[in-house]
């Protein structure tokens, strides 16, 4: 960003050439030749100075079609750097008298024509523009006015000249012409419905045209006159005006560079300079008319009313449409700033939103959206709400989406698969669109719940689960035989096991060698049981088996010897060697009891009586 004082400098920069232009007239005014030096150096300056600053512009400008339009400036700057440069060395360097028509006038003409490029350009730009045709008008009236007083005080006198050479006489008219033409360009931009660059730019290059205008045209008028000498207090004016447009090329480039350059709007930016302007040009006219008329009657009198009552009428309307333009900008406004808030809301919202049909058609969502489910706007665009939802939800999804038709909010779970494969699972919430009470669509809100319901498995798996072993623990092996008790439809065996001397392997190898030795024993345990039986870790070294459905004792009897030569087998255990045998009871339902407690006390007291007889075997409970 630059620094504010550095932005001043241009500014600073002209305001000290004036100042010394004109001390430079005052002190040399009557040493012609040092006024002529000294004139003609400053104006080589000013018009290098305002060819750089635009050349700087039209280079950094990164929209095309400004480009050419700042490009067409600095290419007149430049024909005006050479004009005056040809002056000096005539004048100057070669001592001779300006002739006219000379080869300045090439770069003059040339100057005009170019500026005349880049208005006409300008009005191509805006030509689809609604408001073309009004600016243009209003311009038309200003250049009217304009053209009436040139005709009388410039062209006629020249016309009227009779000792000047046709070629002579063609090239001075250029002049007034070309001045009438830099007034329509300039009244072209500050009418402009769509101004290039900044409002400050275009009051800028607006200012300096205008004091172009007027420099040329007094110019002309003191030529006309024979009262122009180089180094005129004029000459700085001129000048000034080349500064100008230079300074506003300046000012659009640091705007640009500073993301703060705006193309402003026709409504909102059109004041009363710009609405009175014509209006002001024709009460000049016609004031100049009654001065000069030569006769006074009715008939001029009552012309004279008419064009201020129409004029009145007119500023009446003006200001009537400035008023309703005013609030419909307002309103505009604020419908904007309401959909900007929208779409900021829908589009950059950290959760998926989807914007359906009333069918649960997808018709727009946001970058979220297109991040969750891995398919692009356009593929994602007309397929229904319930596409990726995963099959055992997809009836879940459609009837929420029916319900929606009522009108009312609604929130519900389901999983999706995106176009990856990946799982997630969705907390979607659907939301009426209500346009004067009228449902139009829905608003889907999915929220990403997928690592929750990650947590929540998680958490409910260790709450019944043992989370060393990964066995069942007591709480869900309780609730299981509860089950199989309460359901009753066949026999089941329940199986206590205890490890025996399980305290040694603790005791000698310490206990993260014991911890994988319970793991080991987990691991054969499963390996030996069915898919519908049920193995858990009561606690310490002791385990609970429920074997359902039971057909016969037999059965139970076959798999406690699996698992009591499953579990002979040696352990290795980080290059440990271990040997660790069960001690197991075995009680059948019902005949060994008919409810939790009976059944473990049946099957504990039998492991017991297999400790006290031995140890590494199993024993059915006996009554």
């Amino acid at each position: 960003m630059l620094h504010p004082s550095y932005k001043q400098l241009p500014f600073v920069f002209i305001f000290s050439y004036m100042l010394v232009y004109y001390t430079w007239i005052t002190l040399f005014q009557h040493h012609d030749v040092w006024l002529t030096w000294g004139g003609n150096l400053l104006c080589l300056i000013a018009c290098f100075v305002a060819a750089f600053w635009l050349q700087k512009t039209a280079l950094s400008e990164t929209d095309k079609t400004l480009r050419l339009f700042w490009l067409l400036l600095t290419a007149a700057m430049y024909c005006a750097f050479l004009a005056e440069f040809v002056w000096m060395i005539i004048e100057n360097i070669l001592g001779k008298a300006i002739p006219v028509p000379g080869l300045p006038d090439i770069f003059y003409i040339l100057q005009y024509l170019l500026y005349l490029a880049a208005f006409f350009y300008k009005i191509m730009i805006d030509r689809k523009n609604n408001h073309s045709t009004s600016f243009l008008f209003d311009v038309l009236i200003i250049l009217t006015v304009a053209s009436t007083f040139s005709w009388h005080f410039l062209i006629v006198p020249m016309l009227t000249t009779g000792d000047v050479s046709s070629l002579a006489l063609g090239v001075s008219l250029i002049y007034p012409v070309g001045d009438l033409a830099l007034l329509f360009g300039a009244f072209v931009l500050f009418y402009s419905p769509q101004q290039i660059g900044s409002r400050h730019v275009i009051t800028i290059i607006f200012v300096g045209l205008q004091i172009q205008v007027i420099s040329d045209t007094l110019y002309l008028y003191l030529v006309s006159n024979d009262s122009y000498y180089s180094g005129n207090w004029i000459d700085p004016l001129i000048m000034l005006a080349n500064l100008l447009i230079g300074y506003a090329g300046l000012l659009h480039r640091q705007n640009t560079l500073q993301h703060h350059s705006k193309t402003e709007n026709y409504i909102t930016q059109k004041n009363w300079s710009h609405l009175l302007y014509p209006y002001i040009s024709v009460t000049i006219l016609f004031a100049f008319m009654m001065q000069h008329s030569s006769k006074f009657d009715a008939i001029t009198v009552g012309s004279g009313l008419s064009i201020l009552l129409v004029i009145s009428r007119q500023l009446i309307i003006i200001r009537e449409n400035q008023k309703l333009v005013q609030e419909i900008s307002v309103k505009a406004e604020a419908i904007e700033t309401n959909e900007q808030r929208y779409k900021s809301l829908f589009k950059h919202h950290p959760d998926s939103v989807f914007s359906l049909d009333l069918n649960g058609r997808i018709e727009d969502t946001n970058e979220a959206g297109v991040d969750l489910l891995g398919y692009s706007q356009e593929e994602l665009i007309g397929a229904t709400s319930d596409t990726f939802a995963e099959p055992a939800h997809k009836t879940t999804v459609r009837k929420h989406i029916a319900q929606m038709k009522e009108g009312v909010p609604l929130s519900y779970e389901f999983g999706v698969h995106s176009k990856s494969g990946s799982y997630h699972y969705i907390s979607m919430t659907n939301i009426p669109i209500l346009v004067r009470n009228k449902l139009v669509g829905i608003f889907g809100i999915g929220k990403d719940i997928t690592l929750n319901k990650q947590n929540e498995e998680k958490i409910h798996y260790l709450a019944y689960h043992d989370p060393l072993t990964g066995l069942a623990n007591r709480s869900l092996f309780e609730a299981s035989l509860k089950k199989a008790i309460t359901d009753q439809a066949q026999s089941f065996a329940l199986m206590f096991l205890d490890l025996d001397d399980f305290k040694k392997v603790n005791d000698t190898a310490g206990h993260r060698i014991g911890d994988k030795l319970l793991m080991s024993v987990a691991d054969r345990l499963k390996a030996c049981v069915r898919e519908s039986d049920i193995v858990a870790r009561n606690g310490g070294d002791e385990f609970t088996i429920l074997l359902q459905p039971l057909k016969s004792p037999e059965e139970a009897d076959n798999m406690a010897a699996d698992i009591l030569a499953a579990l002979r087998e040696k352990h290795i255990v980080d290059g440990h060697i271990l040997y660790n045998m069960p001690s197991i009871g075995v009680a059948i339902h019902p005949q060994d009891g008919l409810t939790i407690s009976e059944l473990m006390n049946s099957a504990d007291q039998a492991m017991y009586e297999v400790k006290l007889n031995g140890k590494g075997s199993y024993k059915f409970y006996n009554s």
